[in-house]
């Protein structure tokens, strides 16, 4: 007896489930409190140079932005993850957890994350996030070879250098284009 195995349907429903939308990780609340977060972050004083903390420091929190994507005002709001060592005055971390707003309303988790490298001078930060986001649209997938920079100031909070706030601009391009709106902002905190 021969056996004959037929993998048809089950490459075809492979198939469809890379094409399916991946539900928002955020809900409208969470853009509320991003951005009353922002505004209370961006307000913190400016560390001063003298009292930079040593050592390193990972900061934890959002970045989001209006955006163009192709043709259409939306916006994105994601995860940010950002080391700073003072001493080489180096960046690294990431930003994920990426979620496409469409009419202030979640529509859908991006794929992909973007890597986060830069510098910190004297609590002054400069950092571009490269990498590759996808989406689903019109069951297919596209993606955008993206770019943001990120500019700001370490920032004292409930202690001294415990916050880093400022600005996020950038740009995909791809199988789907995007520009952020030039008014994007990003903060952080540190965990103490």
């Amino acid at each position: 007896m021969r056996m004959v195995l037929f993998f048809g349907p089950t490459i075809a429903l492979f198939g469809l489930s890379a094409c399916e939308v991946v539900p928002p990780s955020i809900s409208t609340s969470d853009i509320a409190a991003f951005n009353a977060e922002s505004s209370r972050n961006a307000a913190l004083p400016v560390t001063s140079v003298a009292d930079l903390p040593v050592g390193t420091v990972t900061y934890f929190g959002e970045f989001a932005s209006n955006a163009d994507v192709e043709g259409v005002g939306d916006a994105m709001l994601g995860d940010m993850e950002m080391t700073v060592a003072f001493a080489s005055q180096r960046i690294g971390g990431t930003l994920r957890n990426i979620n496409l707003i469409e009419g202030g309303r979640p529509q859908q988790r991006m794929g992909g994350e973007l890597d986060l490298t830069g510098r910190a001078i004297n609590g002054v930060i400069d950092a571009a996030a490269d990498g590759r986001l996808t989406r689903v649209d019109v069951n297919k997938t596209d993606y955008a070879n993206t770019t943001l920079l990120l500019d700001g100031s370490v920032r004292n909070d409930r202690f001294v250098g415990d916050a880093v706030a400022g600005t996020v601009t950038g740009s995909g391009r791809g199988s789907f284009d995007f520009d952020l709106d030039g008014n994007g902002t990003f903060y952080g905190s540190a965990l103490q």
